[in-house]
């Protein structure tokens, strides 16, 4: 396995590599939606294979509420682990910033 896909998110195991493990995801959002009122407006299992990959979700992800117009720049928004990759402290600890790296 890849070290830096995003599948490893559970004890190390190729969590959405494997269906069973997939549908034990499926099963936890299920269970979310009906027990704790969670709403779900997009998801997907598919796996990140490559560097260039990574940090173009991240990107993407970082960038939504600059996108949106509820900040001028990403780092300045909130919730999100923006902040974290501009080297500042965000609400969560010990994020781990992802770099490129070549494989």
């Amino acid at each position: 396995m890849h070290p830096l896909r995003s599948s490893a998110v559970v004890a190390w195991l190729d969590v959405f590599t494997r269906n069973e493990y997939k549908y034990f995801f499926l099963e936890s959002l299920i269970f979310c939606q009906k027990s704790k009122g969670l709403e779900i407006h997009a998801w997907c299992t598919i796996e990140l294979w490559s560097n260039k990959l990574i940090q173009q979700k991240i990107d993407y992800v970082h960038n939504n509420p600059v996108e949106e117009g509820l900040v001028y720049k990403a780092e300045d928004y909130v919730y999100s682990s923006a902040i974290d990759y501009s080297g500042q402290k965000g609400l969560i600890d010990d994020v781990v910033v992802f770099r490129m790296y070549d494989v």
